[in-house]
């Protein structure tokens, strides 16, 4: 967090795991800056806060020191936000706060926002660079948020850009920059067990078949190199399904044609 001074840094990654990076973030700062009282959450919102909290222990990283207003921006949503007519000066403060309207339901008022961003300290995640792909509209984001740190920038905060190394034209020149490091194999198979509950909640045998099978592909150096991203664990998954559902054992080191590289929903 900084006092006056920027610290900008640009994260390059592949999209799924840019996008889980700088979403999850965003809910770790939030959780930690969160105080509510106890009945004032529902055992929904309880139990999404102590998945929060689980999930950063379980991957080592610390309790953000520091509370602060998160705030998260799509860029791709942004850039199109700015093809009506918006004054640039305060067109990502104007997005920010219809993003808060929506996501609580209450209008925020201009005035105490306004407050808030120059006493800080806040956070803000500008995810997505590589997706606004006309040069036109990437100029006109990067105008807007020029715009909105010149008002905001002297008070304490920290901002961070996100993009994947494909389609990055150095617009983040002043950024520290940051390259996400491929997924170990454990953290590949945490991945792995979470995207598995999702899709299927409510079957353990499948769950823990399509588990074992991606904990067998860790182990050969073969498919284990093709488990280093989020997404290259989910296509690996996809595979493994429709290969089981072929009927195929496969083993270390057998390759695969063609027919059995179906998506699980084909």
């Amino acid at each position: 967090m900084t006092t006056g001074v920027p610290t900008w840094w640009s994260w390059e990654a592949q999209g799924r795991a840019r996008q889980r990076s700088s979403s999850f973030s965003v809910r770790c700062i939030a959780r930690a800056s969160w105080r509510p009282r106890g009945d004032a959450l529902d055992a929904s919102q309880r139990h999404a806060l102590d998945l929060l909290r689980t999930r950063r222990v379980r991957d080592g990283l610390p309790r953000p020191a520091r509370p602060c207003l998160p705030l998260h921006v799509t860029l791709r949503e942004f850039a199109a936000a700015l093809r009506a007519p918006l004054d640039p000066r305060s067109a990502l403060f104007e997005h920010l706060r219809a993003r808060i309207g929506v996501a609580s339901d209450i209008p925020a008022p201009a005035a105490s926002l306004d407050a808030v961003l120059l006493r800080g300290p806040w956070l803000l995640v500008l995810d997505g660079l590589d997706e606004v792909s006309a040069a036109s509209s990437r100029d006109g984001v990067m105008a807007a948020v020029g715009a909105f740190l010149e008002r905001y920038g002297a008070a304490p905060h920290l901002v961070v850009a996100t993009s994947r190394p494909q389609g990055y034209g150095g617009e983040l020149a002043g950024y520290t920059h940051l390259r996400l490091a491929p997924l170990s194999r454990a953290r590949a198979l945490w991945y792995a067990q979470d995207l598995v509950a999702q899709w299927y909640p409510d079957d353990a045998s499948t769950r823990a078949k399509l588990l074992e099978r991606l904990l067998v592909a860790s182990r050969d150096g073969g498919t284990a190199r093709l488990m280093q991203t989020p997404l290259q664990v989910t296509i690996m998954a996809a595979l493994l399904l429709r290969i089981a559902r072929a009927g195929v054992q496969h083993k270390p080191g057998r390759h695969w044609t063609n027919d059995q590289a179906g998506a699980p929903w084909a």
